[in-house]
């Protein structure tokens, strides 16, 4: 356990609508879970799901960065008409139009 987790019991008091409480019961039942188990799975995949959204909002950034970078350097190409060349890259990428 770590020092950040060591402060709290894993347990809180949460009130919530009836008709919710009613909603979450019924699933639990129906997944073959307890209601606990079952907030618990829900409130963890959420979580996860943000942390994995702004991972992929973080890469997502670099990589229109990227392509931006990738575009402002693009040059005519000398040796044939209409080619394009990567005039900063570390390879000598071609694409043709």
């Amino acid at each position: 356990m770590s020092d950040k987790t060591k402060e709290y019991s894993g347990q809180f008091r949460l009130r919530l609508p009836k008709s919710l409480h009613a909603e979450l019961a019924a699933e639990a039942v129906k997944q073959g879970v307890s209601l606990n188990g079952y907030v618990v799975y829900l409130l963890s995949t959420r979580v996860s799901q943000e942390k994995t959204s702004a991972a992929f909002q973080d890469k997502l950034a670099d990589t229109v960065q990227e392509v931006h970078e990738m575009v402002s350097s693009m040059t005519v190409g000398d040796n044939e008409p209409g080619e394009l060349i990567w005039s900063s890259s570390g390879t000598s990428n071609i694409v043709t139009q």
